[in-house]
């Protein structure tokens, strides 16, 4: 462990995530797990908010975890099958079909 970070390797620990399911409300939250299971058994790293937080306070979570991107969920996308992704360096933000996060992320 101690030559992979003295390699720069970082710890499985501070691995950052793919991205981050934020949830606007509750009617939105079983997407969210549904969505996370779905891109986790495609082999990406994703958190979502187990805690109900605010819409503010999952995106400072999501800086704090150091996730790449943060997946929007809120009950219009989610009545028009898309999620909002929004890049967290850019800050740029697209709507992707749910069918097309996995590919949108890479």
């Amino acid at each position: 462990m101690l030559a992979l970070e003295a390699l720069g390797a970082k710890a499985s620990s501070e691995v950052a995530p793919a991205a981050f399911i934020a949830c606007v409300d509750d009617t939105t939250r079983a997407t969210a797990f549904n969505l996370a299971q779905e891109l986790r058994a495609q082999g990406l790293y994703i958190e979502v908010d187990h805690q109900k937080r605010s819409l503010k306070s999952q995106f400072k979570l999501a800086d704090k975890l150091s996730a790449r991107k943060v997946i929007v969920l809120g009950p219009d996308e989610v009545a028009k099958g898309v999620a909002k992704i929004r890049d967290m360096e850019t800050h740029e933000e697209q709507a992707v079909k749910l069918d097309a996060v996995a590919e949108a992320l890479a």
